[in-house]
């Protein structure tokens, strides 16, 4: 259980983090609700069902959820958006790909939370209005 705990922690940032933390103790809340509700009227199975679905619930939102972004910037002024997206949010791209040819359409994949897409898609249209930005949840790339 430590070894999930550090790789899904390792790999958040810190809003992240805060807002799993709160995802979870809202979780937590809802299901103590729910028991106590069923210990007036129901049995023990009713208990684990709800304890059961409590779990696979909590899984699902670390590990699954629609949070984290990756972001794919298609444009040829790729190192100036790069640039710019490190000095002001202190975000690395994962990976960058230089085309070849006489028209450089460069790509970059960046790693982000779902309330970051907004800012990062304002600094890269300010640089360059033309540049194709494709966001999709990173469970979708599994």
């Amino acid at each position: 259980m430590r070894q999930l705990v550090d790789r899904v922690w390792s790999s958040r940032s810190l809003t992240t983090r805060y807002i799993l933390l709160y995802g979870l103790g809202m979780l937590l809340i809802v299901f103590g609700i729910v028991l106590a509700r069923l210990e007036r009227t129901s049995s023990a199975v009713a208990y684990g069902i709800v304890v059961t679905a409590a779990l696979y619930t909590a899984r699902r939102l670390v590990m699954q959820s629609g949070m984290s972004r990756l972001m794919t910037i298609t444009s040829p002024l790729l190192p100036d958006i790069l640039e710019r997206i490190r000095t002001e949010t202190g975000k690395e791209a994962l990976r960058a790909v230089e085309a070849a040819g006489e028209t450089r359409w460069d790509t970059a994949e960046l790693y982000l939370y779902r309330l970051e897409e907004r800012t990062l898609r304002d600094l890269i249209e300010d640089i360059d209005p033309d540049a194709v930005i494709d966001v999709r949840p990173v469970y979708e790339m599994k």
